[in-house]
């Protein structure tokens, strides 16, 4: 492997950046096979023999898995990654989307047993206004439900960093199965519920074996992907999430009418619990036996899913986009002080800070969309009820991809995440604030809800975006665990935006929403100007250095993550 890197010494003896770590890989065609472009501001890091022998004494020492497949001057035809990527679809992709859809399943089934009068079932506290039933999310009343969901939110916040640890130590090809299996157990014993009180334990239970299931499969795809493959790839997770939704609600109002039948035993929310948790418990056991360690490894019984040429594809490639990823194996830490650096990095707490508040504004919608259908003269036929709140989730599913292939073919995140996210909704809250008929004209307030709902959503944008100016495998595992605890922290502060006082028209709350995205709008811009600036000092310290002190950087200080001199951070 060493005589490739002698042998491309003619290729690259410029005095370039050595790396592409925060920019997508840029190709054309040559002919029949994609390479990087030569002229290129972040052409392959592996070109320069200097900083090839560098990467692959790295590899080696760190024992990474894939270490055999390195080859800086390998080329490929589109035709081949195309071919490649299809069959890690048809593999990988399909048994996570299956994963994400039992687990979420299970989680957010909760929500639609309250509406079909789960708490008058077992004696749980609810808000009633003028007579009617509703379901207090994000009212600021004392109300079980609501302390119930708090204390599940919190254990997600608690055991988020420690599960993902446990997943960098044991691989996320075993500790998502664990997870799961785990979580849809507890999901079937929801159906025991039978006072408050083991409602609380069973959720905040559940709270803390999920916590570590999100950053996990994050950690897991960006060993098999590009950061712009990853971020793709979770948006077609986030579909499976939200078509959880709609089938709970379904399956929640099938088994409610199956309770009125004759001899039937149970109320129909508990025989739901049982039904989703046993099915989704016995294909969390089914897929647990098919999800590979890495690109390179598999177990005896797993099918075979590339070709040797296309591992060494594969592996080129991601190596290109992000050459941190073979800095450590796919089962080492890295180290206490490693965890602890990646705690305290404050280049990611411009994108945590988004993650705190993008999010508040769509809980709180989802409360208005429950307050408009139920003044609605159809609100009282249940199936209509769940068929108006399944339209803002089917524009959801429709958006979330195109947006995100968007931000990879630009380049840019940022300015896409507040155009289509951010400045879709101003207008949007600002009729739900300060429009005259808002909750009087019922239609016309659904509407409005339905379309802030469906603004096209950037969760996916924001994990990929996270784990590439993440720069090291620890740093990547713990940034995802703390995006996901900054959202969970985001859901609980949307609680106390709408309250009672503001019914029936929720004015109030509207208009703390309105800030709150002029607030998201302002990090947005303020992140992309901060990266930006980041970049300029970092390029410009490294630029003043010859070659010979670059190399000497690299022979004296390694690789550093995001702080190496010569990383790029993306925006």
């Amino acid at each position: 492997m060493s005589q490739n890197i002698r042998d491309n010494q003619e290729l690259s003896t410029t005095n370039s950046v050595p790396t592409a770590y925060s920019n997508p890989k840029e190709k054309v065609l040559d002919g029949d096979y994609v390479q990087d472009k030569p002229n290129s501001k972040y052409p392959n890091p592996f070109l320069n023999p200097n900083h090839g022998e560098f990467w692959l004494h790295k590899y080696s020492s760190s024992n990474y898995e894939n270490t055999t497949y390195y080859n800086p001057n390998l080329k490929w035809t589109a035709k081949e990654e195309r071919k490649l990527l299809n069959k890690l679809n048809l593999s990988i992709m399909v048994v996570l989307s299956f994963m994400w859809l039992g687990f979420f399943i299970n989680k957010t089934n909760f929500k639609d047993a309250v509406r079909a009068r789960m708490p008058y079932d077992i004696d749980m506290g609810v808000y009633v206004y003028k007579g009617r039933f509703y379901y207090g999310e994000s009212l600021s009343v004392t109300s079980d439900t609501i302390v119930v969901e708090f204390i599940e939110r919190a254990t997600q916040i608690i055991f988020a960093i420690p599960s993902v640890l446990v997943a960098k130590k044991i691989g996320p090809d075993i500790w998502l199965p664990i997870l799961l299996c785990v979580y849809c157990a507890l999901g079937c014993w929801q159906a025991v519920f039978n006072k408050p009180s083991v409602a609380m334990g069973i959720k905040g239970a559940m709270g803390a074996v999920g916590a570590g299931f999100i950053p996990s499969t994050v950690l897991y795809l960006s060993y098999f992907f590009t950061a712009d493959q990853l971020a793709m790839r979770l948006a077609c997770l986030w579909i499976f999430r939200t078509l959880a939704e709609i089938i709970t609600g379904y399956l929640i109002y099938a088994c409610i009418r199956i309770e009125y039948a004759p001899k039937y035993v149970m109320y129909g929310w508990r025989f739901a619990f049982m039904i989703e948790g046993v099915v989704t418990f016995v294909g969390a056991l089914i897929c647990s036996f098919f999800l590979p360690r890495c690109l390179s490894k598999k177990q005896k019984w797993q099918p075979k899913i590339l070709t040797e040429r296309e591992k060494e594809i594969q592996i080129n490639s991601i190596l290109r986009d992000d050459p941190s990823k073979g800095v450590l194996n796919n089962t080492s830490l890295g180290g206490a002080k490693e965890v602890v650096k990646s705690l305290f990095d404050f280049d990611l707490y411009p994108l945590y800070a988004i993650g705190l508040v993008a999010f508040i504004p769509y809980s709180c919608y989802e409360t208005y969309l429950v307050f408009a259908i139920n003044r609605l003269y159809i609100s009282e036929v249940p199936i209509a009820q769940y068929s108006l709140r399944t339209v803002w989730r089917v524009l959801l599913m429709i958006l979330i991809t195109p947006i995100t292939k968007i931000s990879n073919v630009f380049n840019e995140r940022s300015l896409i995440c507040l155009v289509f996210f951010g400045i879709w909704q101003i207008p949007l809250t600002a009729v739900m604030t300060w429009w005259d008929n808002t909750m009087s004209d019922n239609w016309g307030s659904y509407v409005v809800v339905i379309l802030a709902l469906g603004a096209p959503h950037i969760i996916a944008i924001l994990q990929s975006w996270i784990s590439r100016n993440s720069g090291s495998n620890t740093k990547r595992a713990i940034s995802a665990a703390l995006f996901m605890m900054f959202v969970d922290a985001g859901y609980m502060i949307s609680k106390i935006v709408y309250k009672v006082g503001q019914l029936p028209d929720l004015r109030g709350g509207s208009f703390y929403n309105f800030i709150i995205i002029l607030i998201l709008c302002v990090l947005l811009v303020a992140t992309k100007g901060y990266y930006i600036i980041r970049n300029k000092m970092k390029l410009k310290k490294w630029e003043r250095l010859s070659e010979v002190d670059q190399d000497d950087y690299l022979a004296n200080n390694g690789w550093l993550g995001n702080r190496t001199s010569f990383f790029q951070f993306s925006h």
